[in-house]
């Protein structure tokens, strides 16, 4: 059968089904599992605290307690913390004149097309926003250095597994236990080639395991590693309307290990409600009751355009510094 070719002819783009570019770039978001939603009901939060040093946590009645009978009792005094953050509020809005919506009505509805867009670019803005809170050494301190440099050259002598064992060491000095390690997918694909995690991996499991996200939480469990995430995401870091910058979300400077549940406020072992792991996304359920996000429409008669307004209130919050520790990758 013949093909039919003509140079001068164009896609019709109303015939066909349409092509949106990064289409589901947010299922590569992890920003759910490491700080969990919080509604809060106020934008400034204040919540009680309670310190290591503070309440006297982890001390033990050593010989300078002995106490003889009818002597005086010796005491210690405990006091109680508080803290307090703000929900930050983003929004942006996008012009949509009746004319562009009317050359694509036979087609789809430019309103509901950057609607979605619109709530696909919020929680982007929250997996953007976690990556910084939690790959922040002002906020954990400054990075502990790998054992071995992260680069190529070095694929042989890579010890990430010695890395991490370090960092969960940290964690216990600091009266904490870790259960989740996070590093960015450039990180991730050159520890995964290295010779002494292939062979501690294959050690753990056996013959034929290769090095992948959920075997490396298999091979780390004994040493109380639960959760292990790669950062996947990219964002257009483009001015607007400019050729996108594809940019990496999760930075290779560093892996974090600390502490994360799946749940942002849980009991503790004396029954109080706490903030379980190293902190949430809180979000003002008054303002944005949709986990955080809102898109609104309204009409701009003046200029004969229905206007879409994407708008967030999360922002990650970090409860317990001491719930995590830097592991500065000297990637290159």
């Amino acid at each position: 059968m013949p093909v039919y070719t003509n140079s001068t002819a164009r896609p019709r783009q109303e015939l066909a089904a349409i092509v949106r570019e990064g289409e589901g770039i947010n299922k590569l978001n992890i920003h759910s599992k490491i700080l969990p939603a919080m509604p809060v009901n106020r934008q400034n939060v204040h919540l009680v605290k309670a310190g290591v040093a503070q309440t006297q946590l982890a001390r033990i009645l050593d010989d300078y307690f002995l106490t003889a009978p009818g002597a005086n009792v010796e005491r210690m005094t405990a006091t109680i913390g508080d803290a307090s953050f703000s929900v930050a509020i983003r929004k942006r809005e996008i012009q949509i004149p009746d004319e562009a919506e009317m050359s694509y009505a036979d087609y789809l509805s430019l309103e509901g097309l950057f609607a979605q867009q619109g709530m696909e670019s919020v929680e982007l803005t929250t997996e953007y926003l976690t990556a910084l809170a939690i790959f922040n050494a002002t906020t954990f301190g400054a990075g502990t250095n790998s054992i071995v440099a992260y680069t190529a050259a070095n694929l042989a002598t890579i010890d990430f597994f010695g890395d991490i064992v370090a960092a969960t060491e940290r964690g216990y000095d600091k009266a904490e236990i870790y259960n989740t390690i996070v590093l960015s997918r450039q990180v991730y694909n050159r520890i995964r080639q290295s010779t002494l995690l292939k062979n501690y991996v294959v050690s753990q499991l056996g013959k034929g395991y290769e090095v992948n996200e959920s075997n490396l939480q298999l091979a780390f469990a004994d040493i109380g590693i639960k959760k292990v995430l790669i950062g996947s995401s990219i964002y257009n870091s483009a001015a607007d309307g400019a050729t996108p910058v594809m940019t990496r979300v999760w930075g290779n400077t560093y892996v974090w290990v600390g502490n994360t549940e799946d749940t942002a406020v849980g009991n503790d072992e004396a029954g109080i409600s706490t903030i379980r792991g190293v902190g949430v996304n809180a979000f003002w359920d008054a303002y944005t009751p949709q986990d955080g996000y809102g898109v609104d429409t309204y009409r701009e008669e003046k200029t004969e355009s229905n206007i879409v307004r994407a708008k967030t209130s999360k922002a990650p919050y970090i409860a317990n510094a001491n719930k995590g520790t830097l592991i500065t990758t000297q990637y290159s």
